[in-house]
């Protein structure tokens, strides 16, 4: 992405891993963390050369074993930690999928729709009903 950005004209810094300090989830599901802590000075860096930081969502544990975390929990840590005065959210879909129609979703304003989105089922689909519940997280906080 990194590359592509630079291809581009835009600057962009390439920080595969480091950022995201973390502990393993569980044994169980073998290299998952944790976040338990964000390091944002490459970002804080990245952003005064005026180039845009592009993350993985790896954490490394203290031993230096790679982890891998879920993008939406990282995206919330990374928000809770720089506190910016705007997010945005996209997706390969493009947006929220409508279940009755599979169409995009105009406009989503969790203030008044997230009851309604969070009641829906998403057997099958839990990594959509993590990311809604993350993206009100963050939304609440900032």
């Amino acid at each position: 992405v990194a590359d592509a950005l630079r291809d581009a004209g835009v600057g962009a810094t390439p920080l595969p891993k480091g950022i995201f300090k973390a502990e393993i989830r569980s044994p169980e599901f073998g290299f998952v963390g944790e976040v338990n802590d964000v390091v944002d000075g490459p970002i804080l860096e990245s952003l005064a050369a005026k180039s845009i930081p592009v993350l993985t969502s790896l954490g490394v544990a203290k031993n230096g074993q790679v982890l891998n975390i879920n993008a939406d929990v990282a995206a919330r840590d990374l928000v809770q930690r720089l506190q910016p005065m705007r997010v945005l959210f996209a997706s390969a879909k493009g947006g929220w999928l409508d279940d009755e129609t599979n169409e995009i979703v105009s406009v989503v304003d969790l203030a008044n729709d997230y009851q309604d989105l969070a009641s829906l089922d998403y057997n099958g689909r839990q990594g959509t009903l993590l990311k809604l519940n993350e993206i009100k997280v963050i939304l609440d906080k900032i």
